[in-house]
């Protein structure tokens, strides 16, 4: 590239962009780019970086997982023909499809209707439904596999930085460094049709311990004292 800048000559886009990736993936050089998340200025470009320029899973080094049993390391190749295992990284609660554990797939493939098992907490789980994620919509699929990073629904009890795998294959993914929380605490509708009308963003009743509804407080006029 920098023979053909002193030389005036032509650089052409794919020569440019290979070069870049070259020492990116070299780690001699940190590509840049401006924008902003207002009005998804920018955001393009920079999904386009990131195909452009960074490594896929398959041009790293192996992810290497623990045998729960022994603590041995266990390499766990990206290769979609291997034993299952994934990493959930994130539980978000969706209004329309309740709870969503989102799963980075680093080894083997995951199909609807699969058990999976909880490693760190020793319980199997069956998925029911497998979506892929763009924005605000989700595309509903059968089947993801390593490299992936889909939703998955029906996980229930499965937390941030849990490792699933295949029951008769567990490991341990190096888990993810959380900080301690200050204050912890989940709120879940009791049934399901608390959930709807959670979605629907309908405000229950408040009621007393008896069952009958409880005396709202009205805020006083200024002249009615105090």
């Amino acid at each position: 590239i920098l023979e053909k800048f002193i030389g005036e000559e032509d650089i052409t886009v794919a020569e440019l962009t290979a070069a870049i990736r070259t020492g990116t993936l070299a780690g001699h050089m940190v590509p840049v780019l401006c924008g902003t998340a207002f009005k998804n200025k920018g955001v393009q470009p920079l999904l386009d970086a990131v195909i452009d320029y960074l490594p896929s899973p398959t041009e790293v080094a192996s992810p290497v997982a623990t045998d729960p049993d022994t603590g041995e390391a266990v390499p766990r190749p990206v290769d979609a023909s291997g034993p299952f295992a994934a990493l959930a990284f994130k539980v978000w609660t969706d209004p329309y499809a309740g709870q969503l554990v989102w799963l980075r797939i680093y080894s083997g493939t995951l199909k609807t209707g699969d058990t999976v098992l909880n490693v760190g907490r020793n319980s199997k789980a069956r998925l029911g439904r497998i979506l892929k994620m763009h924005a605000d919509k989700r595309e509903e699929v059968t089947q993801a596999e390593a490299g992936d990073i889909i939703a998955a629904v029906g996980l229930r009890n499965t937390y941030t930085g849990d490792t699933l795998s295949a029951p008769k294959e567990a490991v341990l993914l190096e888990a993810m460094d959380i900080p301690t929380p200050v204050v912890g605490i989940a709120i879940e509708p009791k049934d399901r049709d608390a959930d709807e009308a959670r979605g629907r963003g309908d405000r229950p009743d408040h009621h007393r311990g008896d069952g009958r509804a409880a005396p709202r407080d009205h805020h006083r006029s200024p002249a009615q004292g105090v």
